[in-house]
């Protein structure tokens, strides 16, 4: 990149869709990666939505990303847990499955920022 860049998530170079109309993940590019924003619907579940698409047993990806709304509950294939919601800084490494989770009275979504490594972003999903 040489220069300003500036993109919007609002128009994402891509939309990637999760299973059952669950959620999606608009994706930016960007010279090392990309940077994506991703909402979950009540009732998405990697395992659940993603998993199909995939066709690996855990999430494979690492995470790094900033929780704008919502709860998210993460188990990583070693058991370890956490609880992610809005305002918290998360990194997570592959080998997980995580779920969107209803702590208040009403969130419509779950949605964060994600930043993606190159090869990440060159995976497709047929």
């Amino acid at each position: 990149m040489t220069g300003l860049l500036h993109l919007s998530l609002d128009r994402p170079e891509e939309t990637r869709p999760f299973e059952q109309h669950m959620g999606h993940l608009d994706l930016v590019a960007l010279d090392h990666g990309g940077l994506g924003r991703a909402v979950f619907e009540p009732g998405w579940q990697w395992s659940k939505h993603v998993k199909p698409i995939a066709q690996t047993e855990s999430c494979e990806a690492s995470h790094v990303g900033y929780c704008l709304s919502g709860h998210m509950h993460v188990v990583m294939n070693d058991g370890q847990e956490a609880d992610i919601g809005p305002g918290e800084f998360l990194e997570i490494p592959s080998g997980h499955d995580a779920c969107r989770r209803r702590r208040t009275v009403r969130h419509d979504r779950l949605a964060g920022l994600h930043r993606l490594r190159q090869a990440e972003l060159e995976r497709t999903v047929d």
